[in-house]
């Protein structure tokens, strides 16, 4: 009888396979290149995810448990995300730092002039009028969508700049690192007094297409838009209208829908939009800092059949 198979699409280091093997003894470890069409009906669990995974999940006839090595859990199939027999879970909370980096990255490029400077640059232009819209940082007020690990540290970035933070969960619930806290809804009467507007939520029923006309309209003309969450939560054509019509100061995307986002999208060429490839979550070390929560859950699966960390709520969608 054949062994049930761990199957690693995730990128990892030989002392990482090693150790896979050591802990899973009565298991088949196998890497992406190493399993054939006629192993899927034997994968038990998947560390990572691939295409070719998506493409056959009717073959998945065993499989029990799947640690994404992201966040998101998006490229997985619907089907498979509610399986009630499936367990998954998440890398949630291991890119909040550099995240955050490129949140405070743009929002220090535009506060202290850096980003229209860059732009005077490639025009050879010395443009001492670029003083006239720079701002501290202090007494700022930052909105951040979504009060998770990535959200509550932005607000701790924020703290340190001494701004006022105000997050937005499910229930307004109280989070140590927000001064403030509303739910979705009661969030739309403090948009005018933002500066900045962040998007930091899990992609759902509730969030998506969620920062629309309504949204853009309410934040006052000097406010910033940033969306770190996912592309899916904006409505895109109502973006540009307020930024080509200078009703938003500016925005940054990190996200965006579809990825890759392709060369005729309007976005491209917005004018005070800065965008980054879906990078901000990338680190030299990721495969270090994802590693040990895999290690974590599968000590703990193989022991009792449980997850110890960041598995996903199936009724919250997160």
């Amino acid at each position: 009888m054949s062994k049930p198979i761990i199957a690693v699409y995730a990128i990892t280091k030989d002392w990482q396979l090693e150790e896979i093997k050591a802990t899973a003894r009565d298991y088949d470890v196998r890497v992406k290149d190493e399993i054939r069409p006629e192993d899927l009906k034997n994968i038990e669990i998947v560390y990572g995810w691939g295409s070719e995974l998506s493409e056959n999940i009717a073959d998945l006839k065993q499989l029990k448990w799947i640690q994404k090595d992201t966040a998101g859990l998006d490229a997985i199939p619907e089907s498979l995300r509610k399986d009630k027999d499936i367990l998954l879970s998440n890398m949630s909370g291991v890119h909040a730092v550099p995240i955050t980096e490129n949140i405070f990255g743009y929002i220090l490029g535009v506060a202290r002039g850096i980003i229209p400077a860059m732009t005077s640059q490639l025009e050879s232009k010395w443009d001492k009028s670029i003083a006239s819209n720079m701002f501290s940082l202090k007494d700022k007020k930052v909105l951040v969508y979504g009060t998770g690990s990535i959200g509550q540290e932005i607000a701790r970035t924020a703290k340190f700049f001494e701004m006022t933070t105000y997050g937005v969960n499910s229930n307004g619930r109280s989070i140590q690192t927000f001064d403030h806290t509303y739910t979705m809804e009661s969030s739309q009467k403090i948009l005018s007094d933002m500066d900045f507007v962040i998007n930091a939520l899990p992609l759902t029923d509730e969030s998506e297409l969620f920062f629309d006309k309504q949204i853009f309209a309410n934040m006052n003309d000097s406010a910033y838009f940033l969306n770190i969450g996912r592309g899916e939560s904006v409505k895109d054509e109502h973006l540009i209208e307020e930024l080509e019509a200078g009703t938003l100061a500016g925005a940054y995307l990190d996200v965006t829908s579809p990825e890759p986002l392709p060369e005729s999208s309007k976005l491209w060429q917005t004018q005070n939009l800065v965008i980054t490839p879906h990078i901000s979550g990338n680190v030299e070390h990721f495969r270090d800092t994802i590693y040990p929560i895999f290690k974590e859950n599968l000590d703990s699966y193989l022991s009792n059949g449980t997850l110890a960390k960041n598995e996903y709520n199936k009724k919250k969608g997160y």
